[in-house]
């Protein structure tokens, strides 16, 4: 097991891209390398669902993340690459959910989806969620702890937490006009919490209240 069976199964290209085609495939086999090592000491705490995120996103980015600090990168450098190689990744999925906004009715099939989705991929083994709302207005929880924050901590690399928070951005935000996701803090931040909100895109601009996110669009 290692990145062949991970989301970034594209990742020895992605390095040779980088740093050339010597380098790029030192850090690729040395990254392999560090997976590996991460993957046999995983603590899934008997989910499956852990077990999930972590074989497929959280380890791979963290075995990236430690492998640029151990050859040479700087902490901002090492940062600013895993981020490039996390968000690469997001946008992919991003463009499934954009799919997604051409359905009819897509904000009920996402309210109807959302709490069984988020038990069974967010499980209490790895976090804990707190719902707020769940109507034809909003869906709204908080995640007072997470396994991403945890495992970043257990590695000593707390800062990496953020890469995972802007992956969120970018996959939810695809959702946009018809659902809007907004978030104002996160544990990766140093926060109690990471707020989660899903509006109703057609309630959300009818109210008002996202004239806010029309500017935010128009200047991204």
């Amino acid at each position: 097991m290692g990145y062949n069976q991970s989301s970034f199964k594209n990742i020895e290209l992605h390095c040779k891209n980088i740093f050339g085609k010597d380098r790029g495939n030192f850090i690729y086999l040395e990254s392999e390398k560090k997976l590996s090592e991460l993957l046999e000491e995983m603590d899934d705490r008997g989910s499956k669902a852990v077990r999930n995120h972590m074989t497929k996103n959280m380890l791979p980015v963290i075995a990236y993340y430690l492998t640029l600090k151990n050859n040479g990168f700087s902490n901002e450098e090492a940062y600013e690459k895993t981020l490039d190689l996390s968000q690469n990744m997001a946008k992919e999925k991003a463009e499934t959910y954009k799919k997604l906004t051409r359905l009819p009715f897509v904000y009920l099939i996402f309210k109807l989806a959302c709490k069984k989705m988020m038990s069974q991929s967010y499980p209490k083994e790895g976090w804990n969620v707190e719902w707020e709302q769940n109507n034809q207005e909003e869906i709204a929880f908080n995640m007072k702890s997470c396994v991403y924050h945890e495992t970043v901590c257990r590695y000593q690399c707390p800062e990496l937490c953020t890469v995972f928070c802007e992956n969120d951005v970018t996959v939810f935000g695809a959702l946009a006009p018809k659902i809007i996701f907004k978030r104002s803090e996160t544990i990766g931040e140093g926060k109690s919490r990471c707020d989660f909100h899903y509006y109703n895109g057609k309630r959300y601009f009818k109210d008002g209240i996202g004239l806010v996110f029309e500017e935010y669009g128009k200047n991204k």
